[in-house]
Order: structure tokens, then sequence, then C-alpha cells
């Protein structure tokens, strides 16, 4: 069927289809008929559970189209939150589940789903800001609860039409503009109370719709920020947390309050909330408590913010506000710290960053958009991966990309891709090119090349539709160039930059082919390539070898490609330091600057971007304030976004060369771990440690009157000092010598 103002095909099914998961077993999409009646009203659903004696075993599974929050006897099931996270809705959910046996003793019990739309249904309905609209069916549950050991065997309880039905205190949330809730709207969920709701209904969901696993880390609680100042500013309040971070603003209220909160990331002049990088429209939540105190936060969505503004009381202790910061539950992998506090400060404000934008995929920033933009997955995976055990998520999102493939083989700037962006926005080959890019990166950090072999199909399509997409001259004239985020220039060098692009794609695409085999795949992609290189060296390179407009990031990114003259590094080198380390290139460029500076061993050009300060750089951004990266190179003096990681590269370089822990050149799956550190401008020391596939490798180094000296662990690497002289070692380590600088 059509449903009446969504445009998407639906259909009522009376239970999920037979699948090789615990929620097949006759468990129906059910939510509530006041939902269905208005759209808007959020459904909260529940079951009343006779338990009997000798219960050994209970295990629930839940499936949501929205955001859900899971409680027996208004207990959570689980420390996970935002359940269950992104996916392509038209086409599949995830489901998910927990062992909920130290919550059901004997005796009769109330489970309860409330729900929301999170960006499965997200549409204006009033002035707040809204990202992306989708309105794909009714927000829904689907849950089987197994029960194991009673005395009269194991059973399942499945949803269907005879559970509960109602509305829940949280009247509206929007997973970008923020949540309304009415703490006199509590609904009764006692056994009593539960009994006299209204029945659930069946649900209208994607007609296509089929289950999948969970395969991502959940997301947690996984830190605390307290507010550190509280000021009254004009006549609201204002908290600042010390830090910007994602997650929930908490706040203890009064009884019988309303309050408003407005997040921001940054403050005017005056103390006030400046909240331009909130999104193009209002972002707030409003409160109001009943007759007893409240402790409040969002249940459905989260912010990106360091300040709060509460609107409504005349006071709050500064005890009474923090951040409940809000991740993937995913440990550390690797850590770094040196003898320069820039650089430890730049590797913190990244390594928050990757932090704020990871959650059930990697997103872009944790307050206005909240989407899983492909760039920044392959362009800083390296660093992904040596910061925190993201493996899973990485290895998620290249499912979404191949999922956001269209028939015409085009892919857009983010997976899911829930809502078309108008060009030039939706296709550029450096954000669809992850579906290249991203399996490479992970066998090379793996050594695995089963996501070569699942991704080619997608990869051949994909590449297939940009050669179709140049022009009569052979040059792609469709992308975002090299985009930097700012408000003027967002788009330079577009044609130069997707045509270089393009021959870097099909060199990479023909070593994945090589690397399974695929011989036929790879001779036409190089084939193709040197035809890409005769079209680029004609359209862009002139006769006295000037590329472009000989703008920096051309000059990177036609020797990222190999369609650069000889001696372009030396060029580009020479055009940092004449500009005073100061760099105006984007994100995409920047990646493949510091990758091709390291390679060419242009240490003490890169060690100079890190000590700018007066003019728009990482010092820049730290000297005003900045504590996590920000999306423009003059951050907190901008009104972008101040939490985006995608120009962290260079703390890649801080933990491969700095520190030294890499791979041999040529190797993959960390089969040949090399310890080479790089002394570098003044630096005098450095310490940390990488979670190898193969086991943590840690290593220090100091420099000491003039004799350096490295110690630490590592199962097996080549251990190369500063003279040169290289040594296999395996354990523990400790080696000295003198030095010159």
């Amino acid at each position: 069927m059509i449903d009446a103002g969504r445009g998407r095909e639906t259909t009522r099914p009376p239970t999920l289809p037979e699948r090789s998961n615990p929620i097949s077993q006759g468990a129906a999409w059910i939510t509530s008929a006041e939902h269905q009646r208005s759209g808007t009203v959020l459904p909260t659903l529940a079951v009343l559970i006779d338990v009997g004696p000798g219960l050994s075993r209970a295990r629930l599974d839940v499936a949501c189209l929205g955001v859900l929050r899971v409680t027996i006897d208004g207990h959570s099931v689980s420390a996970d939150v935002l359940e269950p996270g992104y996916a392509d809705w038209v086409t599949e959910a995830e489901y998910t589940g927990w062992d909920v046996t130290r919550l059901l003793g004997p005796g009769t019990h109330v489970l309860c789903l409330e729900l929301a739309g999170g960006m499965y249904r997200s549409f204006r309905d009033d002035d707040r800001w809204l990202k992306v609209a989708t309105d794909l069916g009714d927000i829904a549950a689907a849950v089987t609860l197994r029960l194991e050991g009673e005395s009269s065997g194991p059973r399942t309880i499945a949803s269907d039409p005879g559970w509960h039905a109602t509305r829940g205190a949280t009247t509206r949330s929007n997973f970008v503009g923020g949540e309304d809730y009415d703490a006199t709207l509590e609904p009764d969920s006692s056994v009593s109370g539960v009994a006299e709701w209204e029945h659930a209904v069946l649900a209208s969901v994607p007609a296509t719709l089929s289950l999948v696993a969970k395969s991502t880390s959940p997301v947690q609680i996984v830190d605390r920020l307290p507010a550190r100042s509280v000021t009254k500013v004009g006549e609201a309040l204002v908290f600042d947390f010390g830090q910007n971070a994602a997650g929930w603003p908490t706040l203890n209220l009064p009884a019988n309050s309303s309050v408003r909160l407005r997040p921001a990331e940054l403050l005017h002049d005056d103390g006030s909330v400046d909240v331009r990088t909130q999104g193009w429209g209002p972002v707030y939540h409003t409160v109001r408590t009943g007759e007893a105190p409240l402790t409040w936060h969002p249940k459905f969505m989260y912010n990106g913010l360091r300040y709060l503004e509460v609107s409504g009381l005349a006071d709050l202790a500064v005890d009474d506000a923090w951040i409940e910061v809000l991740s993937a539950a995913v440990e550390r992998s690797g850590e770094f710290h040196c003898s320069d506090d820039r650089l430890n400060s730049i590797w913190h404000i990244t390594r928050e960053s990757i932090r704020s934008n990871m959650m059930s995929v990697f997103t872009d920033c944790p307050q206005r958009e909240k989407l899983g933009y492909l760039e920044q997955i392959h362009l800083l995976h390296d660093l992904l991966v040596r910061t925190y055990r993201c493996e899973p998520l990485l290895d998620r999102m290249l499912e979404l990309t191949v999922g956001a493939q269209r028939q015409d083989g085009s892919i857009g700037l983010y997976a899911p891709e829930w809502q078309d962006f108008a060009d030039p926005w939706r296709g550029d080959p450096n954000w669809g090119g992850a579906v290249v890019l991203l399996p490479l990166a992970r066998y090379r950090a793996t050594g695995d090349t089963g996501q070569l072999t699942s991704a080619l199909p997608a990869m051949r399509r994909y590449l297939d539709f940009l050669l179709g997409d140049r022009d009569g001259r052979g040059v792609l004239r469709s992308g975002l160039g090299d985009f930097n985020g700012a408000s003027t220039q967002k788009f330079r060098s577009v044609s130069l930059v997707s045509t270089a692009s393009l021959h870097m794609l099909l060199q990479r695409a023909a070593v994945c082919a090589d690397l399974i085999g695929e011989s036929d795949a790879a001779s036409a992609w190089r084939t193709s390539a040197d035809v890409v290189a005769v079209d680029f060296t004609r359209e862009f390179i002139s006769g006295s070898a000037t590329i472009g407009d000989d703008l920096l990031g051309e000059l990177v990114f036609a020797l990222d490609a190999g369609v650069a003259p000889a001696g372009t590094i030396d060029l580009i080198d020479r055009r940092i330091c004449d500009d005073d380390f100061v760099l105006d290139v984007g994100e995409v460029a920047m990646a493949h600057l510091v990758d091709q500076l390291a390679r060419a061993g242009r240490h003490d050009t890169l060690f100079g971007i890190t000590r700018v300060t007066e003019a728009p750089s990482y010092g820049y951004m730290l000297a005003h304030g900045a504590t996590t990266l920000t999306e423009t190179w003059d951050g907190p003096t901008f009104g972008f976004s101040q939490n985006h990681f995608m120009n962290g590269a260079i703390a890649s370089w801080f933990h491969e060369y700095v520190l030294g822990i890499r791979q041999s050149p040529g190797s993959a799956g960390w089969s040949a771990p090399l310890i080479n550190p790089v002394l570098v401008g003044d630096l005098t020391a450095a310490d940390g440690w990488y979670d190898a596939p193969g086991g943590r490798i840690v290593v220090s180094w100091r420099i000491v009157d003039g004799e350096f000296s490295i110690e630490g662990d590592a199962p097996h690497a080549v251990l190369q000092l500063p003279s040169g002289a290289q040594v296999a070692v395996a354990g523990t380590f400790s080696f000295k010598e003198r030095v010159a600088r």
C-alpha cells in the first residue's frame, strides 16, 4: 500500500518474515493507535510479563524503526543508548538484544519501550532546525522475549496487537533540533496502570524491510563532564563545561519549573551563547517538571556542545549541570605524548573530535548534521584505528556505502543516504570513492582480502559511472573540489580535483583487483587510468608544467594521483615554507599533503605547520580556545562546526613518524612492523603505544645530552635507529646511540 503523505510503499505484515534471527518467531511490528492517527505523537509500548519460579535465562531481542529506550519495571535493560543505530530503513532494520534475567524474578513485570523517530521519521513540525527530512512509515518496534527454565517449559513472548500502547512524556524529539518533555504527562507504567492503556496496533513499515543483526559497538555514556562555571547573562544562566563534547546536557531541576535549554559551542563577547554552529535554525529543549524535583536529559537525541543556556530559572548551582558524554563504547587502541605541548594539544583535540563523532557510524559533526559522510573514513582510516578500536564501525560503514549505491552506479556523500542533496552536494569522487579506498585501507590494516572481494562489484559500477560522467574532453566537471568547509571558496578547482581523483581511484582499484586475482579488471582499470592521465595533462598542465591555477591544493591532488610532473613535491615543500607554513587547503588535500610530505621525508615542514599560531592553523585553533578539532582552519573565530575530525591528518604523522610506529612499506596486516622515530624540530622525547593486530607495540624515546635512548616492547618488529642502523626486536628492547642535532 502507499501511505498517504509518505510517498513510500509500506505494508502491515502481521508478523516479520521468517529469517535467521530471534525476532522472526512471530513478532509483529507494532506502534500506538494515537501515533498512527496523529503522525506526531511518540509511542510508548508495554506488555505485562508473568514469570514463574525457576527462570534460568531471559533473552530480550528488539528491532526498532526509530530510537528506543527499553526498561523492565522502570530499570534500563542495558547501558546501551540511542539504539539501535543508523540503517537504510527502506531495506533493513537492525535488531539488538540483551540478557535480562537479573530483572525478572517470579511475579508480574512491565516491559516498556519508549520510542522516537530519530533519523527514520524526521520532519519539521515546529521552528526547530532539521537537517534531513524522512518519513518512511510508523515509528515502531518488533520484540521477542525468550524465557527458559520455568516449570512450564521455554516460551517466547512476541510483540503483537495484544500489547499496550500510550503516549509518553517526551512530546517532541528531533534528532538534530531538540526535545520537549513534560513530567506531568508521564504515563502510569505500573502493572495496574499499563493494564488500562489502549491496545497497540500493527505498524505501517517499508514493504522491502528485512532485519540484520547489529554488528557495531553500542553507544553508551563514556564520560561525565561537570560544569566548571555558571554565569548569569541577562535573564539566562550559562553553564561552561570546559570541553566541547557530544552527549546529553543534564540538569537537576526544581519542582514545578519550566525551562528552555539551548546548547552552544561558542560564546559571544558578552558571554551569551553563540548558537550559529548548531544548525540553520533553532536548536533547543523545553522541560517542564511536576510536583517533584527532576534530573533530566534528552533520551532520543544528543547535542554537540560546550555551553548550555538555561532560561526560566533565577538560579542553579554549578554542580546542577553536567554532560553525559556519549560515544561508541570502544577501548583506546593507541596513545601519543611528546615533549612539545602543542603537539600534545593537537593530538588531544583531534582524539576528542573522533570520540564525539563515533556513534553507530562515524558522523561528520555532533550538532547540525550527524551524518555518515564518507570521505573522512578512508582519508583518516589509519588515525581512527590508531586511536580507538573502531574497526566494526568502519566495516559497517563499508556495508552502508555499498548499500547506498544507486542503479546508475553513483554513490552520494553520506551513507545511509536518506535524502538527496542537490548538486554539487551529492556526488564527488573523494566521497563516493570510499567504495574503493576504504576496503583497500582495511586490507592494509588487516591483511584480509575479504572486503576487497565483496566490494569489487560496487567498485566496478562506481568507476563505470565516473568514467561515463566525463565530458567530451575526458574531464569530470562535478564534485566539491578542494572542499574546505568555509563559507567562501568552498568548491575550488572542481574539475582538476575530480579528474585527478578519478585517476587515483582507477589506479587503486587496480591494486585491489590484483590482490584478489582479478587481473582482467586490474588491466582494464590501468588502461582507463592511462587515458585519464592523458586527458588530465592536456587540460590542466601547461607547457611550463604549471598545474591548474597553481594552487597548493591542486599540486597536492596531482601529486597524490600520480599525474604531476617530476619535482612537484619540491615545489609543494618550497611553497609551504615560503608561505610561513600557513596552509590554504581543504580536507582531502590536507590528508594527501601529510602523507606525501611524510613519504618524502619532509618532516621539518610538517613540524613547521604545527608552529603557526597567528594565522588560521592548528595552533590558531588552540590559541583561540578550541577543545576539539574545528571544521575550518580559523576555528573558534568563525561560525562553523567546532567539532569535526576531518582535518586531523597531522595526528597520523605524530604517531607514525614522531613516535615511529608504522608498517614497513609494502606490507599489510602488520606482518612487518617498523619502529623508526623521526627526530624533528626541538623535540626531545615521545611516548606511546598501538594495539596492532599482532599485539601491543610500546615505544618511549628520549634525547638527553646528545644521547638518543629508546625502549619499549613489541611482539616482533624491525627497529631503525636515527643512525640508520636496523635491528630485529621481539619482546622488550632498549638501545642507545649518540646523535647530532
